[in-house]
């Protein structure tokens, strides 16, 4: 049995750099043999991402992602269409362990760094939520990576004691 582990960012508003660092902590996870990381919903070959319905994106993304996921994951850092929404479902109608973390600054479009704006929603849930968790980190994800494995790992192994 592995833990299904749904990862949620800014896909469409995130920089370059930030897309590359979500896509090396997904991959390192990917590698941990417990772990299933959900892949979000990509158009096949040839098609583009536009020629995704919403339909299709809202089942796969929430229905089968978030929903069968016994951990979501969610980086604040930027702007994200989709991720409240898939943070809230994944509290509240399936309270379901949720990790979300956030960069203290970022670069805005002229390159001059700024404090990252997180909704004190998701840094207060926690509060409210015992299977909810709100981190801070300085530059780059790769700082609360063994937290993040480590808090991974006590849910695996509540779920395997199941």
């Amino acid at each position: 049995m592995k833990l299904n582990i749904y990862f949620g960012c800014a896909l469409a508003f995130g920089p370059k750099e930030y897309k590359l660092e979500i896509a090396s902590i997904k991959k390192k996870l990917s590698n941990l043999p417990w772990i299933q990381l959900f892949e979000f919903c990509t158009p096949p070959s040839g098609q583009l991402q536009s020629d995704l319905t919403p339909e299709i994106i809202y089942e796969t993304d929430i229905i089968t992602g978030v929903g069968s996921a016994h951990v979501v994951l969610g980086d604040l850092s930027y702007p994200s269409t989709g991720l409240g929404g898939e943070l809230g479902i994944a509290m509240r109608e399936h309270k379901v362990r949720t990790m979300m973390f956030a960069r203290k600054k970022i670069k805005n479009a002229d390159g001059e760094e700024e404090d990252t704006i997180v909704s004190k929603l998701w840094i207060g849930a926690p509060a409210h939520n015992p299977h909810a968790s709100f981190v801070w980190y300085e530059r780059n994800i790769e700082e609360v990576f063994e937290k993040i494995v480590s808090d991974l790992k006590e849910e695996y192994e509540k779920l395997i004691c199941k």
